[in-house]
């Protein structure tokens, strides 16, 4: 039975769980996750061990990539919005809640 499963049933109100018992649970949770930690870590090379860092490394990467495509997105769609926004005589701050739940309305 896993923890959520337990839980489950506390929350339905089938079980009735002391501290002593959600330590004893915790306690064999963390076991099996120390376990496997050393499992990976004895059971992978250090060949898949520089494959995963470079994947990590060409995801982080990307995702700088496309914080920047964002970023000049954003720039653009201020533009655009703040020009409207003028031409109807509505004075904004770029800065402002409003403004920004606007902006991403419109992505």
């Amino acid at each position: 039975m896993t923890a959520d499963e337990i839980f489950a049933e506390i929350r339905m109100g089938m079980k009735d769980l002391s501290i002593e018992d959600i330590k004893e649970i915790l306690r064999i949770e963390i076991r099996k996750q120390i376990m496997w930690a050393h499992h990976v870590d004895v059971g992978t090379s250090q060949q898949k061990k520089k494959s995963g860092l470079a994947y990590l490394s060409n995801q982080e990467i990307s995702l700088f990539e496309k914080f920047e495509e964002e970023k000049e997105y954003n720039k653009n769609l201020d533009k655009k919005l703040l020009s409207i926004l003028e031409s109807l005589k509505i004075s904004i701050n770029k800065n402002s809640l409003e403004y920004k739940v606007l902006r991403n309305n419109f992505k």
